[in-house]
């Protein structure tokens, strides 16, 4: 789990929430960038995006946990400094969206994969309530919406984009400069030694990636976590990216409902990851059937519906945090890039499908119940294989 690497761990947290908000900013405003094209290259852009990070998540954040986390951590930052460089030109059409949108998709897509980086680093780094650390990091993606907003409201599109272009820049100079690995301690080696071993180490990391996967145990918990995440964003995307009016200021109500959660699991510092999962599960399943209890009885469902996704989200802040948390319990000491990254590709393939849901019940005009009805149902669905995962926990925490 999270071990020493570092001389002030307390420290390195900030950088790494910082750095999770920004990533959550820079992703998103790329994809209002691809809304200048029409409809079918907008879907097209977005779905490929989306694919192609699903794809180089886990080989990045896996390559780091050999090659030192500071070093990929530098190189993703910078590459999505780049993708930001790209975009600049490309808003000011001052490159064509032939040369600008690869770019800007290889640029953040395959190479810029900071989430994934910033969650291991957490578990290098932090040996005191690990669990919370990686749910203020969780809150920190949250936070990346709020961000995004002031941009949206204050700043215009040039203007943001520079912004965002000084605040990599500065994180990639705080990087270099302050964050630590132990293994820059180590006497570098030769161009002859990185060459000779550098074939061995690809295939370890491809067969270590392979390994994660074909575990049955892993499977189960990154199944469970794609379908909280479908639950989640198939309704969170009705609200910021179709801005449909009965989903209007849902995301707020949620990041607040989240934000509490965050602090109760602070307070409940001392209860296991299992049985925080088990109140999260117990909180959403009833602030979803509350749904149902009380929709025929009201004609106006919106205010309802806040209420209910409040709560449903005051729950979910207990459940990604102590799953990831029992990932890396189950996993010895920098081997955690690995994992990340399939739980960052898990992530994203849960947005991506979620974003396609919102989009067919936008294109149907679907009344809004029925949006709540899917989002309950994969939620309830989560438990069989979470129920899988749970039973074969203590026994990888055993071997570990």
């Amino acid at each position: 789990m999270a071990h020493a690497l570092v001389r002030k761990p307390n420290f390195y947290l900030p950088l790494l929430l910082v750095i999770i908000l920004f990533d959550q900013v820079c992703g998103t405003i790329i994809f209002q960038a691809f809304n200048k094209e029409s409809h079918f290259k907008e879907f097209f852009l977005f779905t490929s995006f989306l694919i192609i990070q699903m794809i180089a998540s886990p080989i990045q954040a896996g390559f780091s946990d050999f090659y030192c986390r500071k070093k990929w951590l530098t190189i993703s930052l910078s590459f999505s400094f780049i993708s930001l460089v790209a975009l600049f030109f490309y808003n000011q059409k001052m490159l064509s969206s032939i040369v600008a949108i690869p770019m800007i998709i290889l640029a953040k897509a395959c190479f810029g994969n900071n989430l994934p980086l910033s969650w291991a680093a957490i578990a290098d780094t932090q040996e005191k309530n690990f669990r919370f650390s990686l749910a203020l990091s969780t809150s920190a993606i949250a936070m990346g919406f709020l961000v995004l907003l002031f941009l949206n409201n204050f700043f215009t599109e040039s203007k943001s984009t520079i912004l965002l272009i000084v605040v990599f820049f500065l994180l990639i100079c705080m990087c270099v400069q302050f964050f630590k690995d132990i293994r820059d301690k180590k006497r570098p080696p030769t161009a002859l030694q990185i060459q000779s071993r550098r074939t061995v180490i690809i295939g370890k990391n491809f067969k270590e990636i392979a390994s994660d996967l074909k575990d049955t145990h892993t499977r189960y918990g990154l199944k469970a976590f794609l379908l909280w995440q479908i639950s989640f964003y198939s309704v969170n995307v009705l609200a910021i990216d179709l801005q449909i009016r009965q989903f209007s200021s849902l995301t707020g109500i949620m990041m607040v409902g989240y934000l509490l959660g965050v602090a109760i699991l602070r307070i409940l510092n001392r209860v296991t990851d299992v049985k925080m999962i088990r109140i999260g599960y117990y909180t959403c399943n009833s602030s979803l059937l509350a749904f149902f209890l009380f929709f025929p009885f009201v004609n106006e469902t919106r205010h309802l519906l806040l209420t209910c996704y409040f709560f449903y989200n005051l729950g979910t802040a207990f459940m990604p945090a102590s799953l990831f948390s029992l990932f890396s319990k189950e996993r010895k000491p920098h081997e955690q890039g690995k994992i990340y990254g399939l739980v960052d590709s898990t992530d994203t393939f849960g947005f991506l499908l979620g974003s396609f849901v919102g989009i067919g019940y936008n294109s149907l005009k679907f009344d809004p119940v029925y949006m709540v009805v899917f989002s309950f149902l994969c939620f309830l669905i989560s438990w069989f294989p979470y129920k899988k995962f749970e039973r074969t926990t203590y026994k990888n925490l055993k071997i570990s």
